[in-house]
């Protein structure tokens, strides 16, 4: 695995985890005193505190019983993966991996306590739900003064978005088309967004700012000249599974022509 691929996914995974949690509300009113926020009432899907190679939330549910689990394995090197899978059957792997060493299986509680004993696995955890935040975008990251002083508005760039999909007729994408495409929700040909997130992601990284709105021109994306293509990995409600954000992020890096995830 290169270190862009590594880099890539590091990226992608604190974007999961964050969105995994559910976070307590800020308070709105000024205090005078300090104030300890609240812990996420959600622990991380990815944690291991007690180091034994199964996530805790997969621990927990290990522990009432359930009869199987849909997971994701993950490995130090390509070796390890082929032998893991002839020991829990071929059959129980749904997705072996390309881009990352690992593959996506449902498993019983004791092939996955076996699995984590094995030489060479680096984590099992539950293929748990991830989903779209609908956070604002901040006016002050620089984006005017770096055009103006460095000229840089991602021309020569393709940018890849592994999300709800993108609706091409936006105005701020309309110029986008055609794009490279892959429906992993519904196997459409064409892109679509059932959902509305891709779209506000894409139109922030690379909106062209042209539009018959009176505020187009201040919708203007990051790098607007920059290239687009989409995989949808989140349904209607802004949800998919992590093995498919995994599958989405490694359609985008094997692509050639493409610079940022």
């Amino acid at each position: 695995m290169t270190i862009r691929s590594r880099s890539v996914l590091s990226v992608f995974a604190v974007g999961l985890v964050v969105s995994g949690l559910t976070l307590p509300a800020h308070a709105a009113v000024p205090s005078k005193r300090p104030v300890t926020p609240a812990p996420p009432t959600r622990r991380a899907a990815l944690a291991d505190h007690d180091g034994n190679r199964i996530a805790d939330g997969l621990d927990r549910r290990l522990a009432r019983g359930t009869a199987r689990h849909d997971v994701v394995v993950t490995f130090a090197d390509r070796a390890s993966v082929a032998s893991a899978r002839a020991a829990v059957g071929r059959s129980n792997v749904s997705t072996t991996f390309s881009l990352i060493d690992g593959f996506a299986a449902t498993l019983t509680d004791g092939q996955i306590r076996s699995l984590a004993h094995r030489p060479g696995v680096l984590r099992v955890e539950q293929d748990f739900a991830v989903h779209a935040l609908d956070d604002a975008a901040n006016d002050d990251f620089g984006i005017t003064s770096a055009r103006t002083s460095f000229g840089a508005t991602g021309a020569g760039t393709k940018i890849c978005i592994p999300d709800s999909g993108v609706a091409l007729g936006h105005e701020q994408l309309d110029s986008k088309g055609p794009i490279p495409w892959l429906d992993l929700i519904g196997s459409k040909a064409n892109p679509y967004d059932d959902m509305g997130h891709g779209t506000v992601v894409a139109s922030i990284a690379l909106g062209d700012g042209v539009g018959a709105g009176p505020i187009a021109g201040r919708m203007k994306g990051v790098a607007p000249d920059a290239a687009l293509a989409a995989v949808k990995v989140l349904d209607s409600t802004g949800y998919g599974d992590d093995s498919l954000a995994v599958q989405g992020v490694q359609w985008c890096a094997a692509k050639p022509s493409v610079d940022v995830i």
